[in-house]
């Protein structure tokens, strides 16, 4: 068969056609996976992540839409104004990270109706995590039933997780309900975790002292409170929410008063796990609503040692009845900037306490 001028024509224009498509495809793939962008070598201390301000944030699943939070992430002041505000002035010389530190991303979940004053606390720990270059992982839609989406959205990360290079894979995930506000932004959680926590952490590799720590957790008077806690990216984790999930079913008797949140707080107790589990003072990253008034310089006489006060990370509202008028002056006082040790005489010296707190862990140990 013999093929006319016009015939070759489209054939050629149809392949260049194709050729353009494919190309632009690839570069839009490259564009949605690619991580952070390249450092400037000639300021390696001051990241430059406003180029694309969302890739610290990954949400997971659908909530009707294809954003992600966008009005929310461009709210968001840019990197090197957070740093400022945390670090010292932009003339002051910046002390460099620690080399150390854990790869640590924030967990939370947001779906449902949307909320204002939740959508405002999510707001409060973007800025946590865009300080710190943390990724803050986001579930937006439901994976099972009611309060088991959290195990089962924390299981969904340490299964993506473990798949990857040892030296290429998160350390350390810390989990916070979407009732939590993020009071203090500079404060890093890594600052919660004992020293040992920076040191690489092979699950074929005996632990001592502190390098066994696989879990930090706070509990209040009905036990375990799960609305935050740290847990070690490894094997041990991947059992436990694991475990967790497939808790009511292997167990259908046993009544679990607060669903997952017990089942977890009856796992914890059991002998494969309860050696690595480390119980906190709550006020450390549980911190709750108190009587006093967000701004009150001073603690009423019934202030608990659990309620927050000036100095401390964050606030939980857990079990809170008309939630969004209690979280209103602390999401003020939060966007306000006004709360952080470094612009105020902390209640209580955090720093002291964790530093005390684990020296007293690694006697006993020793």
């Amino acid at each position: 068969m013999t093929v006319g001028p016009t015939s070759a024509l489209t054939r050629v224009l149809l392949a260049t056609i194709a050729a353009l498509l494919t190309f632009q495809l690839f570069t839009i793939y490259q564009g949605r996976h690619q991580a952070a962008p390249v450092q400037d070598q000639a300021a390696p201390q001051v990241p430059q992540q406003d180029e694309a301000s969302s890739n610290f944030l990954t949400c997971t699943g659908d909530q009707g839409d294809d954003t992600c939070f966008d009005a929310l992430v461009d709210s968001i002041p840019p990197y090197r104004d957070l740093d400022d505000e945390c670090h010292g002035k932009p003339d002051e010389p910046r002390q460099e990270e620690n080399s150390r530190s854990p790869r640590l991303a924030v967990v939370t979940a947001q779906f449902g109706a949307a909320k204002q004053y939740y959508e405002e606390a999510l707001r409060t720990q973007m800025m946590l995590s865009k300080v710190h270059n943390f990724r803050l992982l986001v579930l937006r839609s439901k994976i099972t039933d009611v309060l088991w989406n959290k195990p089962a959205h924390i299981l969904s990360i340490l299964l993506d997780e473990m798949a990857k290079p040892e030296d290429e894979r998160l350390e350390w995930l810390l989990w916070v309900d979407r009732d939590v506000v993020v009071l203090d932004k500079c404060r890093t959680p890594a600052a919660f975790l004992p020293p040992s926590a920076a040191l690489a952490s092979r699950d074929d590799e005996p632990k001592t002292g502190t390098e066994g720590v696989n879990m930090l957790v706070t509990s209040d008077w009905n036990g375990l409170n799960n609305g935050i806690f740290l847990v070690r990216v490894g094997r041990w984790s991947l059992d436990l929410f694991s475990d967790i999930i497939a808790y009511r079913h292997y167990n259908p008797d046993i009544e679990l008063k607060f669903t997952e949140q017990t089942a977890m707080e009856l796992l914890l107790a059991d002998e494969r796990y309860h050696e690595a589990v480390t119980w906190v003072p709550q006020w450390w990253f549980n911190a709750y609503p108190g009587p006093q008034k967000p701004d009150d310089t001073e603690n009423k006489g019934d202030t608990k040692e659990y309620h927050a006060r000036r100095g401390d990370f964050l606030v939980h509202f857990a079990g809170v009845p008309h939630r969004g008028d209690a979280m209103r002056p602390w999401l003020d006082l939060a966007e306000s900037g006004d709360w952080g040790e470094r612009n105020n005489t902390p209640a209580r010296d955090l720093d002291s306490e964790i530093q005390e707190f684990w020296r007293n862990q690694t006697s006993k140990d020793g």
